[in-house]
């Protein structure tokens, strides 16, 4: 077996609550795919006062995470998702049936580039974000700790305006999470997964955001999961199905 190396962004964890393995749902996206695929593999977090010098030396995106196989580097969530596919086909993640992989496809990118951008909204005008900021950058010296944070939340409310959606009132964009959710309970309650009758790369896409939101940093979200049993039955199964094998 290839050694395998995945460089992500630190975990957290919130009190009460389980640690969460990443601070980017991206990096909880295929520590999935390799827990699915019972790959063994070794994490390394790019601490946040070593991210200057060490992510573009990683990354030539300057985003994590990057992955590490036999020597081979890839970075971006989807990428690491097809070269893995490639090389480890069972079990596969990618539906046989060409309408099923259709719809896997648009999960995925709806998990990536949309609900991506829900969670940061969420974050930051519904739930404050006070909660995710403190146990985010936890491990750093209290002067620093205010630092980032405060850049942390500026670069949010910049890329919110920039992208659109940070210019439509809670109301809205609450409605729109509910309608995702109310279509993901749909083809759950009809097919056992979202994209057909096994696990996808579209489930593990769709976790990991969800995941990550759910880590104690957003009850607002935590509510509405709750509303809809299948999503919750959903989760737990994909959660054990993923659960990443002992690191390295």
């Amino acid at each position: 077996m290839p050694r395998i190396l995945l460089w992500i962004q630190p975990g957290f964890q919130v009190p009460g609550h389980e640690p969460c393995f990443s601070g980017t749902p991206f990096a909880i996206k295929v520590q999935r795919i390799l827990g699915a695929k019972r790959l063994r593999f070794e994490a390394r977090e790019v601490g946040w006062a070593e991210r200057a010098e060490l992510l573009p030396k990683l990354s030539a995106s300057g985003k994590l995470p990057v992955l590490e196989y036999a020597g081979e580097r890839v970075e971006d969530s989807t990428a690491i998702a097809y070269f893995l596919e490639a090389r480890h086909p069972e079990p596969a993640l990618l539906p046989a049936d060409p309408v099923l992989r259709a719809r896997c496809h648009f999960l995925e990118e709806w998990a990536d580039e949309v609900l991506y951008w829900y969670g940061i909204y969420e974050q930051c005008r519904i739930t404050k974000g006070r909660v995710a900021e403190e146990a985010y950058f936890a491990g750093l010296p209290e002067a620093l700790r205010r630092i980032a944070i405060e850049r942390r939340r500026a670069w949010a409310e910049e890329m919110l305006d920039r992208q659109g959606i940070g210019r439509y009132p809670p109301p809205k964009v609450k409605a729109n999470v509910r309608r995702g959710l109310d279509a993901l309970s749909v083809f759950v309650e009809a097919d056992g997964y979202v994209a057909g009758s096994r696990l996808s790369l579209a489930d593990c896409a769709l976790f990991g955001q969800l995941h990550r939101r759910l880590a104690g940093t957003n009850p607002w979200l935590e509510g509405e999961m709750a509303a809809r049993p299948p999503l919750t039955s959903w989760r737990v199964r994909v959660d054990q199905e993923t659960g990443a094998l002992p690191e390295r």
